[in-house]
């Protein structure tokens, strides 16, 4: 059931009515769900970690800010993170198996296909050429878009690294990936999407039986994006990329907020310690005669609305779900990473794709398949036979088979 959520992932977007989207109409009957599983099975193994600990603490840190700053959006905010964090628990707090492992691979792979589909067959566009993810009226940001391809693009990796494909096409995949990224003109997700390609390579590269042709691999999917795909976009589209053109628009305006939103708060010693309040920059922003009202800058944003005490909570939340996926779960380690890149240059309390990277994060995997843990052997020889005319040894096992143990002893 959770892969069916991954899968409406694009649907975040989609509006249903004002203030409920197509993801929150699927959300709700999932979590009915995994709440019945939570109390009437007793098949699945309970296991709460480190991600689910900083998760609430950071929720609980959030909601106390409200007592001394609120207004609608702040309170929206907060309990929208608090019924993601509820849904987290619930779908992350049993222990999935190798087939579900490999299942949520095959699913965020199809996630990919489905927004390269909605993103090559768009007519619409933004400014500069930028392609615009309009469905039913609705419209996503190009920024948050592209973070809907961080794990499709690491599963990809992860079927090449694995050596199972002949014919290599989770490379042309990446290829695809990456071209519909850069029809996006988004800096800050090409930027994120790189440096989880790199992250993947330095933590799971050891144990591939392709390390050895990881990096030509690489070059050759970077040259054909750089110095090919490219230039099947807008001339306004490729300047974008330039360096020159970043420090032109100052990352398209960021960084005099990142100044102005740092100078108010270093100023101000009380509110450098707990903050002005959660979604308090749009006010300020505002006053100062900003078109924009978030810092686009999630640790800029958290420092300026929940000070250092929510900035360490946040931390340790980051923190948390990385070490947890280090060794065991790379792949959801470097998807963090990615994200982490994009956190410096979007703020995104909200936002799906964030918050659900947080849920990948918190899952937890058992070493075996799901038919192991019952699977039993007994001798070749007497695999077959009738159990009454088998030796003696095996009369004895056969006793318990009322029990609904199987016809062979254990080994």
């Amino acid at each position: 059931m959770i892969c069916f959520y991954y899968l409406c992932m694009p649907l975040t977007f989609i509006t249903v009515v004002p203030g409920i989207s197509a993801l929150k109409v699927v959300t709700v009957p999932l979590s009915a769900f995994f709440l019945f599983s939570l109390f009437f099975s007793k098949e699945r193994a309970i296991s709460f970690n480190s991600g689910h600990l900083c998760y609430a603490l950071h929720l609980l840190y959030m909601t106390s800010t409200l007592f001394f700053y609120r207004d609608l959006e702040s309170i929206t905010v907060v309990r929208d993170v608090a019924f993601a964090l509820f849904f987290t628990l619930l779908a992350t707090c049993r222990v999935y198996n190798r087939l579900e492992r490999r299942l949520l691979s095959h699913t965020w792979l199809l996630v990919g296909l489905i927004c390269m589909f909605l993103c090559f067959f768009s007519k619409q566009t933004l400014y500069e050429g930028r392609t615009a993810i309009v469905i039913f009226d609705s419209e996503e940001d190009p920024n948050f878009f592209c973070m809907y391809f961080i794990f499709p693009m690491l599963f990809a990796l992860e079927a090449w690294m694995q050596g199972r494909h002949r014919l290599h096409w989770p490379l042309l995949y990446c290829i695809l990936l990456f071209y519909a990224v850069l029809r996006t003109g988004s800096r800050g997700g090409l930027v994120a999407l790189v440096s989880g390609v790199f992250a993947y390579i330095f933590l799971a590269v050891r144990k591939s039986p392709v390390k050895r042709n990881i990096l030509p691999a690489v070059l050759l999917v970077g040259i054909v994006v750089w110095t090919i795909s490219i230039w099947f976009l807008p001339e306004a589209l490729r300047s974008r990329y330039h360096w020159a053109q970043i420090l032109a628009d100052q990352g398209s305006g960021r960084f005099p907020i990142w100044s102005y939103l740092l100078g108010q708060i270093c100023t101000n010693a009380s509110a450098l310690v707990h903050g002005f309040g959660i979604c308090s920059t749009a006010g300020q922003l505002t006053a100062a005669g900003f078109l924009n009202t978030y810092a686009h800058n999630q640790w800029i944003q958290t420092l300026f609305d929940q000070g250092l005490l929510g900035l360490f909570f946040y931390a340790a939340l980051m923190g948390a779900c990385l070490f947890r996926n280090v060794r065991k779960q790379p792949l959801f380690a470097c998807g963090l990473i990615a994200t982490l890149v994009c956190s410096f240059s979007l703020s995104f309390y909200t936002n799906k794709p964030y918050l659900n990277v947080f849920m990948m994060c918190c899952m937890t995997f058992s070493e075996t398949s799901p038919m192991r843990a019952n699977k039993t052997t007994c001798p070749p020889h007497l695999k077959h036979m009738h159990p009454n005319s088998r030796p003696s040894g095996f009369q004895r096992e056969e006793s318990n088979h009322e029990k609904g143990l199987h016809h062979c002893p254990r080994i």
